[in-house]
């Protein structure tokens, strides 16, 4: 009944979307504006987007599809239409390595329309693999007269095994050996590879027939296991320390402590398989891949499978302010000690921690290690969900769901392994466990990162109160005071220790997402709407198709999870706990994705995969399938739901794809390094956190230089104030933050900000670095981080500039070093660094919230009074304004002069009488005493009917405070609003 019910709902609920809400949601996206809780700047606010209609769409298609949904499913179940009921499935399946070779085929399709004929690989592989199954079933059938195909079927399967554990023992044994004495990169490797896999495939639809009839149950047993006893060695991958320039090879990076400890856990891992081989099961197990599958192969062809080779340098990352994200929390932290988000705040939070304490323990703890921790933690991840999915649902399907189980971004990292702990079946057998597990892990991957780690704790919430209920009625805690008091005290009391520890943390965790969490889409937002036509270069759909993957693989997939949930409804009261784990996974998955719709669907880079595309990645690839295969083990179902994961898996590869061919031939050569780059010791060069690295010159050359310039204008123990967004060069140059943030473009509302300023006001820096500067959406300093900005301006820094980059120097430094400027020339300098004549929509975003944003304003406005001089303008007797020149301006004279540094904005009131949707074009103007216009002195703006706010001391003469008496506005027509009025005008000042 579910599966009938989802068909219906999705067709009626688009069709009351298309008829019903189509005319509405068009006219309140006309209508609707952005609601502002704060002075910001960001990627909607240049074109005064509507992001909160994004929300609207995805929250208002949901719940009307789940809302005919379950109105459906009413009608359906009290009709009693017994043939749309969810039948049991039928006890023949079918054989599974036949199903295998149609889903390969599906899934290599499902590439191939997506990707065009880049995946060719997939298709050969899916040929060969399909005529493999093909071949060997119709000789079984046809010459061998086998009549159980099935049986077969998986005689072949383990076949297929023990040739895949000889093939990746094989490759283990050269990864050993590259590890131990690496060579050049070999050009007949890629052929070899293609050789000896074709061969593989001969070899299994050959043997297979032969060796049904000769090997029993035990022998397949034991020959597939010890096919798999050397695929470990696959682990020294995440090692690899080789580079190759020209036909030198250069090793780093990897202390020998780490090969020693890794290859503990491979021999650990290579004696667990061994164990399994020579043990007989203490029941007989049936011949099937979850059996004949070991964790130490899937977790060790996995991580080989899906673990990238580092790039040679990490110089080459020009992106300073996302990687110095990365490369500060560990160095400001703990080299630093400085306190964690009460010294210095880790946008990523443990994230950035872990990353540091990988290169910092287990590396070489510099520049040019730390990209070999970046993959190290994926691919650790990567494992550890390996081996969770083997213990879940067995090691067939977890061999398949392990190696896409990678996450398009590493904020999600986590969520996988996190679920997949808190549907263990035994763990929901056992309610105490479950609910200390749950806290752990909760708290854990809400330091990990606030976004992810936070919805899934509150998704997980009902069940937490459902494991708590079960443990008070079943006596469980009452059980356990009696049996374990002791232990029961002693935990309490530990629990009790830990969480005292980390509650200062906790309350700094919970004041930053309440600091950040309501500008988060003002901020950050990027508007689906504005560009719902950008797709990828790679992409060979349409746009359509591309938002129906981008978007629609978590959208439907919510839909999908809901239908599961059905679905699975009917285990939960039959005890099974296997079963239970079902419908617990499902519901926990719904919502976590309903949750995460305003951090995912927040920020929507155009043409990449960016937070949407990420938690597409997560659902398509890991929670629907997952979702899938554990109801083939509670249902017993296999085809279609074989298939409906091969079509997901591979929609998931659309989005993260990577050659196979390509990810096996990195993984066994040498990392390439362009010749011409030299190979230097940062020690040498006065930079010690670079460490022993090949620094591409233009990478290395500025970086030089800056050192050298702050070199000159700081005093030992000193540090500088960035402004640019270049965050990394804290780290490389090894200098202290100071101000809690590493960057101005995360410091987003008056909180964040305000606390910078606090740091600034106790320790004023001597310099501070503005110049050149990554802005990314949010515009200069001036209007990113106005408060930031207002407060070095109005202290008197002096701007110098020296071997192309700028800088404000603290009145006593430029003293000190001789460096003060004519103030005509330092004004005109701060002007080309903070002044931006064009805001375009910024005055109208920020004016449609000034009920929002009042509280933020002094009381003690000053409002512009008299009547202005009208120029190229007339008035109608109704004192509508209209242009009778070329160019209509209005002018005010201030009965008094106005000092502006006492004022940040200047508000006004348009209204178009011709049309209430007009558009125009704006410019003001404003006068100091004794000096005339000019277009230095101005800012343009695109104008609509209602209040605009302009950001006057986003200029530095502004806000330092010259002395005003006239002020310009300047309006053009764009489309209507010829005929319009202008009132209301005042200067408001910025205090919260």
């Amino acid at each position: 009944m579910a599966t009938a019910s989802l068909l219906v709902s999705l067709v009626l609920g688009g069709l009351l979307f298309d008829q019903s809400w189509r005319n509405l949601l068009r006219l309140w996206s006309r209508s609707g504006s952005q609601s502002y809780p704060d002075i910001i700047v960001g990627s909607i606010t240049w074109s005064n987007s509507y992001k909160d209609f994004d929300f609207t769409v995805i929250y208002g298609s949901l719940l009307l599809v789940f809302a005919v949904f379950f109105v459906v499913a009413g009608v359906l179940n009290r009709l009693r239409f017994t043939w749309l009921e969810d039948r049991e499935p039928s006890s023949r399946r079918g054989p599974l390595a036949m199903w295998l070779g149609a889903a390969s085929i599906l899934y290599a399709l499902v590439l191939w329309v997506t990707r065009g004929a880049a995946p060719r690989e997939e298709l050969i592989g899916a040929g060969v693999l399909t005529a493999s199954v093909g071949l060997s079933h119709a000789w079984a059938r046809v010459v061998l007269k086998v009549k159980d195909l099935e049986a077969f079927s998986l005689e072949y399967l383990a076949t297929l095994l023990l040739g895949a554990g000889l093939w990746f023992s094989g490759v283990g044994l050269y990864v050993l050996k590259e590890l131990s004495s690496p060579h050049v990169l070999n050009p007949d490797l890629p052929d070899w590879l293609g050789r000896s896999a074709l061969g593989l495939m001969v070899a299994v639809t050959v043997l297979s027939p032969y060796l049904s009839r000769r090997w029993s149950r035990d022998s397949w047993r034991r020959y597939v296991l010890g096919a798999q006893a050397l695929t470990p060695l696959l682990l020294f991958v995440l090692l690899k320390d080789a580079y190759q320039q020209g036909e030198h090879i250069t090793r780093m990076n990897v202390p020998a402590f780490t090969v020693f400890l890794l290859g503990l856990f491979i021999l650990a891992a290579m004696f667990s398989v061994g164990l399994r081989m020579t043990r007989p099961p203490a029941e007989p197990e049936p011949l099937e891949p979850r059996t004949l599958i070991t964790w130490p192969f899937v977790v060790a062809v996995s991580i080989f499978l899906v673990h990238r080779q580092p790039v040679f340098s990490t110089l080459v990352f020009l992106d300073h302010f996302h990687l110095g994200e990365l490369l500060t929390p560990w160095q400001q932290i703990v080299d630093n000690k400085q306190d964690f988000y009460f010294g210095f705040i880790s946008l990523q939070w443990l994230l950035g921690m872990v990353y540091g304490g990988i290169n910092a323990l287990f590396l070489e703890g510099t520049a040019s290690s730390f990209v070999h921790g970046f993959m190290i933690w994926s691919s650790l991840v990567v494992g550890l969900t390996a081996y969770l999915l083997h213990r879940v649902v067995g090691g067939g399907w977890a061999l398949v769901l392990a190696v896409f189980s990678l996450q398009a971004g590493d904020r999600h990292f986590l969520a996988l392994p996190v679920l997949l702990i808190l549907v263990l079946p035994w763990l929901l057998a056992r309610p105490i466990p479950w609910l200390l597990v749950w806290g752990g892990l909760s708290v854990l991957h809400g330091f990990y990162n606030p976004s992810t780690g936070g919805a899934l704790g509150v998704a997980s919430l009902p069940m937490a109160g459902m494991m708590a209920w079960r443990s008070v009625a079943s006596g469980a805690w009452r059980e356990l005071w009696q049996r374990r008091r002791a232990w029961l005290v002693g935990g309490a009391l530990a629990v009790a220790i830990v969480g005292a520890l980390c509650a200062r943390y906790l309350l700094g965790l919970v004041e930053f997402i309440r600091d950040n969490g309501s500008a988060n889409a003002t901020a950050y937002g990027i508007s689906w709407f504005e560009y719902l036509q950008a797709v990828p270069s790679w992409f060979a759909g349409k746009f359509l198709m591309w938002d129906l993957l981008w978007i629609g693989g978590w959208l439907f997939g919510a839909v999908g999870l809901g239908w599961l949930s059905c679905r699975a409804r009917w285990v939960w009261p039959r005890g099974s706990w296997e079963g239970r784990s079902v419908a617990a996974l499902n519901v926990v998955s719904l919502l976590l994705l309903v949750l995460m719709i305003p951090y995912s669907m927040g920020r929507m880079d155009p043409g990449h995969l960016s937070r949407t595309g990420a938690m597409s990645v997560l659902t398509l690839g890991s929670l629907i399938p997952l979702g899938l295969v554990l109801e083939t083990r509670v249902r017993a179902a296999r085809g279609g739901l074989i298939l409906g994961v091969a079509v997901l898996l591979g929609l998931k590869s659309t989005l993260t794809y990577v050659s196979p061919r390509a990810q096996v031939l990195q993984q066994l050569n040498p990392i390439l390094v362009p010749v011409g780059v030299p190979l230097l010791e940062g020690e040498q060069l006065g930079l010690p956190r670079l460490g022993r690295m090949f620094m591409p010159q233009d990478a290395l050359a500025p970086l030089l230089r800056l050192k050298g310039t702050l070199g000159a204008l700081l005093l030992p123990g000193e540090t500088y104030f960035d402004l640019t967004n270049l965050s990394s060069f804290y780290y490389y140059l090894g200098y202290r933050v100071t101000t809690g943030y590493v960057s101005d473009y995360t410091a987003i509302g008056a909180a964040a900000q305000k606390r910078m300023l606090a740091a600034l006001e106790r320790e004023p820096p001597p310099v501070v670095w503005v110049g050149p500067r990554m802005s990314f959406d949010g515009g200069p300093a001036s209007l990113r981080s106005y408060r930031l900005y207002r407060w070095l301006v109005q202290r008197g820094y002096v701007f110098h500039a020296r071997d192309g980059f700028q800088f404000l120097l603290r009145e006593d430094r430029a003293r000190m070093l001789k460096l003060e400027q004519e103030p005509a020339a330092s004004s005109q300098a701060l002007a080309s660094v903070f002044h931006l004549q064009d805001l375009k929509s910024i005055p109208v975003s920020w004016g449609h919230s000034v009920k929002t944003l009042r509280r933020r304003f002094a009381e003690d406005s000053i409002e512009v009074t008299g009547v202005p001089q009208l120029f190229g303008l007339q008035s109608s007797a109704q004192g509508l304004l209209s242009a009778s020149g070329a160019d209509p301006l209005m002018v005010w004279e201030l009965p008094e002069a106005v000092p502006s540094a006492r004022f940040d904005f200047v508000s006004f009131q348009l209204e178009c009488a011709d049309a209430p949707d007009g558009r125009s074009r704006g410019q003001v103007f404003w006068a100091e005493a004794g000096g005339d216009f000019s277009e230095a002195h101005s800012f343009f703006f695109d104008a609509r009917p209602g209040t605009l706010l302009v950001p006057l001391g986003s200029h530095p003469d502004w806000a330092r405070g010259a002395p005003v008496r006239r002020l310009r506005l300047d309006f053009n027509s764009v489309e209507g609003c010829e005929l319009y009025t202008v009132k209301d005008v005042r200067f408001l000042k910025l205090v919260d």
